[in-house]
């Protein structure tokens, strides 16, 4: 019969490459196979790669509760993120009620208004903790920075790098802007372009970093950018109540 025949599988081996079949879970693998190509390999290359390690099993045995306790952990980064460094230099983002949209959706929907942070955009928490993080643990020596961005990330660092007294270099490709890159020129940073896309801005800033020794700056999953994102999460827990206690005193 047609459930015994189980189609659906046979057709995603046409839809997914072989390294995806293998290697990611048949339920994510069958949600990718509906997505176009495009979307579809980096997608799932960045599941890959963000998927713990599979590890043998192994039987318990005497002394396993020393080993967890003396493991290595990953970042605490609830913890990092009370401790950030964001409000040294930023104050909280407000949550501000959209009547109107709540009313098109039939749902209490409020807008987190990062866009009145520098550059308009939460990369600024980003941005500022990472690099007053590493002021921080450099020592008399302030770092030399550089990252590659065609825009906002590159604009934030900017705008840390100048608060925080840092030199950075941003590495743009060449058909940037000329209003991004002079947005980013006139917070002090210094901007070299280099290549016809971010890739090749990329890899001549890890060339300046291997070479020349600086620190590159601006990864995505750094822990002090992360942390920083959970800055906005903590201000959410704390602002939401407040907005449900006004919705609903308006509703009485």
């Amino acid at each position: 019969t047609l459930h015994r025949l189980e189609p659906q599988p046979r057709v995603l081996s046409l839809m997914l490459p072989r390294w995806c079949r293998q290697r990611v879970p048949r339920a994510t693998a069958r949600r990718l196979g509906t997505l176009p190509f495009r979307i579809r390999a980096p997608l799932a290359r960045l599941i890959e790669r963000k998927a713990p390690a599979a590890e043998a099993f192994r039987a318990p045995a005497l002394g396993d509760g020393e080993a967890l306790t003396s493991a290595t952990a990953a970042p605490d980064y609830l913890a990092l993120a009370l401790r950030s460094r964001v409000y040294d230099h930023l104050g909280e983002t407000p949550l501000q009620h959209a009547p109107a949209l709540s009313e098109a959706l039939g749902a209490s929907v409020h807008i987190k208004r990062e866009d009145v942070l520098p550059g308009f955009t939460f990369y600024a928490r980003c941005a500022v903790n990472e690099l007053a993080t590493l002021r921080a643990s450099s020592g008399a020596a302030p770092p030399r920075l550089v990252t590659a961005s065609i825009g906002s990330r590159g604009h934030a660092l900017a705008w840390a790098a100048d608060r925080l007294g840092l030199d950075l270099t941003v590495v743009m490709p060449s058909p940037t802007p000329s209003s991004r890159r002079d947005a980013v020129s006139r917070l002090g940073a210094s901007v070299l372009i280099h290549g016809e896309t971010l890739v090749d801005s990329q890899g001549e800033a890890a060339r300046l970093a291997a070479e020349e020794g600086l620190v590159a700056v601006g990864s995505h999953d750094a822990p002090p950018v992360l942390a920083a994102t959970g800055t906005v999460g903590l201000e959410l827990l704390r602002q939401h109540g407040a907005a449900a206690a006004e919705l609903s005193r308006a509703a009485e």
